[in-house]
């Protein structure tokens, strides 16, 4: 699935020069090299429930946390006063690319919250988090 959240957001969220992966997101040095940016970062699978049995079959749903960080820089803006404001149109356009949609074999996304995580040498970071919720079904 996280594959499909990248592109559904490199097809939807036309300001973003990049999107990559939570591997992307470890390997940056100190700096953004190309923005604005978003990474998308498996969080956690929660089951829901204890499970049960549909005909013959035990099932599972599973509740799947995914988040999208974004990244601005704002050169003539070192101190960040006014990067909120650079940063709020791409969570907006995050918003209306996730919400609702359903990849293949899930359950629509739903907003699960969101913060900024780091501001400094005029950059802006923020992250949402997205849920979606699976039904597995064993043999």
């Amino acid at each position: 699935m996280h594959q499909a959240i990248v592109d559904r957001l490199k097809a939807q969220v036309t300001a973003l020069k990049s999107v990559k992966g939570a591997a992307e997101l470890a390997a940056l040095d100190n700096r953004l090299t190309v923005e604005p940016a978003a990474f998308v970062v498996w969080l956690s699978d929660r089951p829901r429930g204890d499970g049960g049995q549909v005909t013959g079959h035990t099932t599972q749903i599973l509740t799947s946390t995914y988040s999208v960080v974004l990244a601005v820089r704002r050169y003539a803006d070192p101190l960040g006063g006014a990067m909120a404001d650079d940063i709020q149109p791409l969570r907006d356009a995050v918003l209306i690319a996730l919400l609702g949609w359903a990849p293949s074999g899930c359950q629509p996304f739903r907003f699960a919250g969101g913060e900024m995580i780091g501001l400094r040498d005029g950059e802006v970071w923020a992250q949402d988090r997205w849920i979606t919720d699976t039904l597995y079904r064993g043999p």
